[in-house]
């Protein structure tokens, strides 16, 4: 896994560079246009990394699962983080099993809890809720059965919405 960093913060506009996305690697289209083509594996206050090689970080299992996690909520408050388009986006997730209430991984965290926060609940479990984007919302199913009622109430929110 290699470690990204910006190629030329140059390219960025002043919004996006002055914005925590800006930690992204970007390739303009324009000089007025950023689009992310990688992110960070590693973020400060984030899952951390062993400690880099040259040319990334050891390939193992500690490091590719924070990796991964770390990602995935960069990505999602990346994309709850641009106002450029011409609407904002709301993330929902939806869980299955009993798994996602384990804990796993390097801080024993619960697959439930990182759903909850890629989604921006406002769930008071959800201590890393941010009122300043857009909140999503996570929608768990015990067994598989009970994924049709999840489906539903994401419908239903979406066309709540879109209304």
């Amino acid at each position: 896994m290699a470690h990204t960093t910006p190629e030329s913060t140059a390219a960025c506009t002043n919004k996006i560079r002055a914005s925590p996305i800006c930690r992204i690697r970007c390739r303009a289209t324009t000089p007025a246009t950023c689009r992310p083509t990688s992110f960070p594996l590693w973020l400060p206050g984030q899952r951390s990394l062993d400690d880099p090689l040259p040319g990334g970080y050891p390939n193992n299992w500690w490091s590719a699962n924070n990796a991964a996690r770390n990602l995935a909520e960069t990505i999602a408050n990346a994309i709850r983080s641009d106002t450029d388009g011409l609407n904002q986006i709301r993330i929902y997730t939806l869980g299955l099993g009993d798994l996602l209430l384990a804990g796993t991984g390097s801080r024993l965290e619960k697959g439930a809890s990182i759903l909850q926060r890629i989604a921006n609940d406002p769930d008071p479990s959800n201590h890393d809720y941010n009122p300043n984007q857009l909140p999503g919302q996570f929608f768990y199913a015990d067994k598989p059965d009970q994924l049709n009622l999840a489906f539903s109430k994401v419908h239903d929110e979406v066309v709540r919405l879109s209304q």
